[in-house]
């Protein structure tokens, strides 16, 4: 499990304030099957209180609902979910990761964002796209979040996080005079100054061109784009995880691949700020091996995950100690007679970790 990720998953099929043929079939279904795969113990191995979602099943509306071919606009339809409900959610997450941050003094590790919908586009803003909130439609373009000033003005500065991934499935078409819209809450000071968390980001399309659904095999509607980021999640859980070099490069070839069986032109735009460290998706990202050289002898030691999870304790210790098959993550190794203590990053694994104490 990761016990310290969280995440955001919103898919929008409706668009009652638009005509419906701009309603989608496959939002909803992207957005149910990146929870799925986030909560799964064998796949992001997030608790399933810290994965929020917004998104509403739809699939018992009449068929003559759902008619795509008409101009008709549901006027019976409360639009969700929209602006306020995204800002609600976030607002919940802050509170939650400052509160942590405040009683363990640790940041959390890693938090998803996801966005399956309609989006746009903005001229000369290719690493940006404007996701339609439910109550967008033709004569209201501007009821979008800018991915770009989210992560920038909330996500970067208001979460103590390490890590933040932000996947989004929609079209990235450019429309005239149309504004990146943001959030309205936010923070007066970042976390912590001078702090960049590690990035990993994914669009299904490149800048001004459009996203496709595509049928499986049990009818269901699908984007390619998630499509292939589930299949791509999930080729490393018999492994070592898939790193984000390997899921990068994944999306960029099988998006392109999937969508030109169906003959559409689709290529995904995926990249990460990790450098050369290697992170991992899943849970079966690696282990590591620690081992402790002790000062002294008779100890009594306890070694926590992000500073508040036990995972080892140790009465009358002393040499040398040995810890194989450790998730990865923040360790911290705790003196109870002295209270002294010590951070040991196991983040990335490894052969042996060797640490003094």
């Amino acid at each position: 499990m990761n016990p310290n990720h969280y995440a955001l998953v919103i898919g929008i099929n409706d668009y009652p304030e638009a005509p419906s043929r701009y309603r989608l079939d496959g939002a909803v279904n992207d957005a149910k099957a990146v929870t799925q795969w986030l909560c799964d113990p064998s796949g992001g191995g997030l608790d399933e209180k810290n994965c929020y979602t917004l998104f509403v099943d739809s699939s018992s509306r009449q068929q003559d609902d759902m008619d795509t071919d008409n101009d008709e606009i549901e006027d019976d339809v409360e639009p969700y979910p929209v602006r306020y409900h995204v800002d609600k959610e976030l607002k919940k997450i802050r509170t939650l990761l400052r509160k942590q941050l405040k009683e363990s003094n640790q940041p959390a590790e890693r938090f998803y964002f996801y966005f399956s919908g309609h989006g746009e586009a903005l001229r000369m803003q290719n690493d940006n796209v404007l996701m339609c909130m439910a109550n967008w439609s033709p004569d209201s373009p501007n009821a979008n979040l800018s991915s770009r000033l989210i992560l920038k003005e909330f996500l970067e500065r208001c979460l103590p996080c390490n890590e933040i991934v932000v996947w989004t499935d929609c079209c990235r078409s450019r429309t005239v005079d149309v504004r990146g819209g943001g959030l309205d809450i936010g923070c007066r000071n970042s976390w912590k100054e001078g702090h960049v968390p590690d990035l990993f980001w994914a669009n299904a399309t490149l800048h001004e061109t459009a996203a496709h659904e595509s049928l499986n095999s049990t009818g269901k509607s699908f984007g390619y784009f998630t499509k292939a980021l589930i299949n791509g999640l999930q080729s490393g859980v018999q492994n070592t995880g898939i790193t984000w070099d390997g899921l990068r490069d994944y999306l960029r070839l099988h998006v392109e691949t999937l969508a030109q069986k169906d003959g559409f032109p689709q290529r995904a735009q995926s990249n990460h700020t990790a450098g050369s460290n290697k992170k991992y998706f899943g849970k079966h990202a690696g282990t590591a091996k620690l081992v402790i050289n002790l000062n002294g002898e008779g100890r009594n030691l306890r070694l926590l995950l992000n500073a508040s999870i036990e995972k080892k304790s140790w009465s009358n210790a002393s040499g040398k100690l040995t810890v194989e098959g450790l998730e990865l993550g923040l360790y911290k190794l705790i003196d109870t007679d002295t209270n002294a203590s010590m951070l040991i990053d196991c983040s990335s694994p490894i052969e042996e970790e060797v640490h003094e104490f």
